[in-house]
């Protein structure tokens, strides 16, 4: 069996997981929206980084060679970032991928910026996934849900009802077509 052991940082003008997105994809990416302008000038930061690439990693891997004690150090601190987001409502996964990106945030600012300042998990908590997110199962519930009450007006009896009737419903209930629920399942 082919196994893979990747971190991989990326944009994108879209999501990499919508609502129809299978458990394992939802569980393995940590997904932050950008909602504000990050620099200034972006022209400027884009002209930086073409010109200036592909030594950091090299500085950051040679701060951590450097010694053993801080090989020691970066094991430790992921054993404490893990047994910190396990204590939270989180997936293991979804721990050990923010766990891997806060110590690589610690390792740059020990190599590259020398600024004693990298994340903490209470920075980067809102970003994972509780359980119930992940769950297949009740995102597909949810959706089913949400679907069902956005067109409420497809259930009853109603003689003005001059579009496709979807099933029936009462105050607690919607009592669904089978072929239309196996349709809205495969829609999801």
């Amino acid at each position: 069996t082919a196994t893979w052991s990747n971190c991989i940082i990326t944009n994108g003008e879209m999501p990499l997981i919508t609502s129809a997105s299978g458990g394992g994809a939802v569980n393995r990416i940590i997904e932050i929206e950008c909602e504000e302008a990050l620099f200034s000038d972006p022209k400027h930061v884009a002209d930086t980084l073409l010109e200036h690439y592909g030594f950091s990693g090299k500085i950051a891997l040679d701060w951590l060679l450097k010694n053993d004690a801080n090989v020691v150090m970066v094991r430790r601190l992921y054993q404490i970032y893990m047994r910190e987001f396990d204590q939270k409502d989180t997936t293991g996964k979804q721990s050990m991928a923010m766990s891997l990106i806060l110590v690589g945030d610690f390792v740059l600012s020990q190599a590259i910026f020398q600024d004693n300042e990298w994340l903490k998990p209470e920075d980067v908590q809102r970003f994972l996934k509780t359980k119930q997110e992940v769950s297949v199962h009740e995102r597909a519930y949810e959706y089913i849900c949400e679907t069902l009450v956005a067109n409420k007006s497809r259930f009853g009896e109603n003689e003005d009802d001059k579009g496709e009737v979807w099933g029936t419903n009462d105050k607690h209930y919607f009592y669904v077509i089978r072929s239309r629920f196996e349709q809205i399942c495969k829609d999801g």
